[in-house]
């Protein structure tokens, strides 16, 4: 998961390799080795490993509803035609003593493979992809959804909690709203950005729109790619039902500039809407608090970067 995605912070699950071997095969009847620890998340571990079907993700969360909210998730998605990992177990109550899903892991390389290369680089492959991943998103943002922000199971569907986005983004679930407060506290940015900022939430905030489903993570590290076609989209665990605006301006912040109109293109007229910057504002300032709130000193640099870069856009938009 996007370290800035909304989410609650808890305390990692602690694991180790050797465990899973015998726990998945005890709780999902699956034969399991050669497993490595692949991501260790805010309140998450991911680890992979190899059955007899092939390779596997095992994921392992804190949070009890956080699993059968992102299955409903997937299931919605794929029977859209999108394609998302296969779901092979989920156990509320596994021998781990944290909820434990199984996916089959996607076919293909991550997009950030191609986004990242610096040799013998096919710029109009890379440009084809990218068009590929817009119109990958569109179709995820074209599934209309009910109700607003976080979404909850009642009855096996999917509701958002919120009467609307602008009730949704007003409220203490955004950390994005709370930004603008954190940097000001800790004299991260000078008092003019803080008043942009602030400026583009409340703006945001009084937004009327229908809701759409929301990847709210999406962005290279999470597609994958094969032949040049998006081949699937993973990790769903922060997904939101609102404004498709905010999905597109979050995988455009994680897009290369020299790549991002061929991802416009793909996706199409929206994805030119000017509110999009002002997403990408707050995207860029809630990167620079997670940095520094989280210690993370080597790494805010490049998030600083970024907040220039949006707010030069938002300039000459």
């Amino acid at each position: 998961m996007s370290t800035t995605c909304m989410t609650n912070k808890t305390r990692k699950p602690e694991i180790k390799e050797g465990q899973l071997i015998e726990v998945v095969a005890r709780d999902f009847g699956l034969n399991i080795r050669d497993v490595k620890s692949v991501q260790k998340g805010d309140s998450s571990r991911v680890f992979s490993a190899v059955s007899d079907g092939g390779e596997v993700f095992i994921r392992i969360n804190r949070d009890r509803e956080a699993y059968p909210t992102e299955i409903a998730g997937i299931n919605l998605l794929r029977q859209s035609g999108i394609h998302c990992p296969e779901v092979l177990g989920y156990r509320e109550n596994s021998a781990i003593g944290y909820p434990a899903m199984i996916e089959r892991a996607v076919d293909g390389v991550l997009l950030d493979r191609f986004y990242d290369a610096v040799d013998n680089v096919d710029e109009a492959k890379i440009n084809r992809i990218a068009r590929n991943v817009g119109a990958t998103l569109k179709k995820i943002n074209d599934v209309v959804t009910n109700g607003y922000g976080w979404p909850i199971l009642i009855e096996g569907k999917l509701v958002g909690k919120y009467e609307s986005w602008a009730s949704f983004w007003r409220s203490n679930d955004n950390l994005y709203y709370r930004t603008p407060d954190y940097l000001a506290q800790h004299k991260l940015v000078p008092k003019e950005t803080i008043t942009r900022i602030i400026e583009a939430n409340d703006e945001i905030g009084e937004e009327t729109v229908s809701s759409h489903f929301l990847h709210n993570d999406l962005h290279d590290g999470h597609v994958y790619i094969k032949d040049e076609a998006v081949l699937g989209v993973i990790d769903l665990g922060a997904i939101m039902f609102g404004d498709p605006r905010f999905d597109i301006a979050y995988l455009l912040y994680f897009t290369p500039p020299k790549y991002r109109q061929a991802f416009i293109e793909g996706y199409g007229s929206l994805a030119s809407d000017p509110m999009i910057n002002k997403y990408m504002l707050l995207i860029a300032a809630r990167k620079i608090e997670y940095r520094h709130e989280g210690g993370f000193k080597d790494r805010l640099p490049d998030a600083f970067t970024g907040l220039e870069d949006a707010l030069k856009n938002l300039s000459e938009c």
